[in-house]
């Protein structure tokens, strides 16, 4: 979650980034995955930024959730 004072300077793009290569080559993950909130459209798009697939939706803590998921060498 970043402030929305830094919405749009680029922080959530490239702290995705960090994160999906730390999924994919520290931990040796093939597959991670986002859970979104549908409403949440910014979070949708930088996940297809960085190139995730809609994979369905699921249930999260009483409210339902978008999966997103992001496959090793998919990944921007």
């Amino acid at each position: 979650m970043l402030d929305r004072d830094v919405w749009g300077q680029g922080y959530a793009l490239e702290s995705g980034q960090a994160v999906l290569d730390y999924g994919f080559k520290e931990l040796g993950r093939s597959e991670l995955i986002s859970l979104i909130r549908p409403e949440n459209t910014r979070s949708i798009r930088l996940a297809g930024r960085l190139g995730a697939s809609n994979d369905g939706q699921v249930d999260l803590l009483g409210g339902s959730a978008l999966v997103f998921k992001f496959r090793r060498g998919n990944n921007s």
